[in-house]
């Protein structure tokens, strides 16, 4: 780079205000990590593929989510969300909807004071690519999502391009902690609607609204769960205080947005080592069962629950197998647990290895808002 292009480029800082800390109150916009897997559909379900990103399709359709290498030219991405739409819901009833969407911990919005006079406004930047053209709608719900919305209207003007979308989000002014708590739960929730029902739709658009029942869309914005193999891709997703959209504030490593994720959801995964795969060491504590601690790579964000999948093992000197459903948490907290494997007869207070017992197991310990 030249002095002249060091120059610019520093004025380009100082004018955006880049200056220290990290600005982006998402995590993972840049889809760079998915712990779960590269690919899922949901029918009638929620989860993550991406991590932190939800999928909630809770329509008569069916949706693949999935990590893409499709990104827009020269932005510096590498990974973007794909939502394929495999079956199409053409008539949602009132109730149901389909939304693409991260839930904020309040404590990594504290700064942003909403449900106070003091509320601070937010600058929304996200890139997208969509076969479908026209009207969408992105929104910011409260934590519970019953009393109050906010709805932004976008446009898609081309299909199948990348587009940058911006647009500012005024802070909200009234309730207060019980509607943004600032604590490790759940703040707000914030994404784009790919199709709702009439009770989640609103006439009232580019301000927040009170209402019983969360509000992400309006009656004439595009549906995309509506219309079959219809797709959009997402990617290079930004909250940041104030009234100015700043340039994607790319992780300094992966391994930053990794442990940023790791506070909600850790895999322990034995898919690639295969047998023997080591989980934790621990003792034989009863005749029937073993304890180890496992330590997670990250503090989570609260005692997070266990799930298994797979076949496993514990060694005492023999091989006890053990089936996913025999694996739970005995005690937890947010730095590790204290995992019981539960099998045959083993000899008592003896040391163990507890491992995998085959290439198709992992054990997930989640704390998602």
């Amino acid at each position: 780079m030249t002095k002249a292009a060091e120059l610019a480029k520093m004025g380009e800082v100082l004018t955006n205000n880049q200056i220290g800390g990290r600005r982006n109150i998402v995590i993972n916009g840049a889809m760079l990590v998915a712990q779960r897997s590269t690919s899922t559909q949901f029918s009638g379900a929620n989860g993550f593929v991406c991590d932190r990103f939800e999928c909630s399709n809770q329509t008569d359709g069916a949706i693949t989510f999935s990590q893409s290498t499709d990104v827009p030219s020269g932005q510096g991405f590498i990974n973007s969300t794909k939502i394929n739409v495999d079956t199409a819901d053409t008539s949602l009833t009132a109730t149901q909807h389909a939304l693409f969407q991260q839930k904020v911990e309040g404590l990594n919005s504290s700064q942003l004071m909403w449900g106070t006079s003091n509320a601070e406004n937010i600058s929304v930047s996200f890139w997208i690519k969509s076969s479908l053209t026209g009207t969408f709608t992105y929104y910011a719900l409260d934590e519970s999502a019953d009393s109050q919305s906010y709805v932004q209207t976008f446009t898609i003007d081309s299909a199948n391009t990348w587009e940058k979308k911006t647009f500012i989000i005024e802070g909200p002014t009234t309730g207060g902690t019980t509607d943004f708590p600032i604590t490790n739960a759940r703040s707000f929730f914030t994404g784009i609607c790919l199709g709702v029902g009439s009770t989640h739709q609103t006439s009232t658009t580019g301000s927040w609204h009170s209402t019983a029942n969360f509000a992400a869309s309006t009656s004439s914005a595009v549906k995309l769960i509506g219309t079959a193999s219809a797709n959009m891709y997402v990617t290079g997703w930004q909250i940041e205080l104030g009234n100015q959209a700043t340039p994607f504030e790319h992780a300094s490593s992966f391994g930053e947005t990794l442990a940023l994720c790791q506070r909600y959801f850790h895999r322990w995964d034995g898919t690639t080592g295969g047998n023997n795969t080591e989980f934790c060491i621990g003792f034989v504590s009863s005749t029937n069962s073993a304890r180890g601690v496992y330590f997670y790579p990250q503090i989570m964000r609260s005692n997070p629950a266990l799930s298994a999948s797979g076949s496993f093992r514990f060694w005492d000197g023999n091989v006890r197998s053990v089936t996913s459903g025999n694996i739970v948490v005995q005690r937890g907290n947010v730095n590790s647990s204290f995992v019981q494997f539960t099998s045959s007869a083993g000899t008592q207070y003896r040391p163990c290895e507890m491992s995998a017992n085959g290439a198709d197991c992992f054990i997930d310990f989640n704390s998602e808002l």
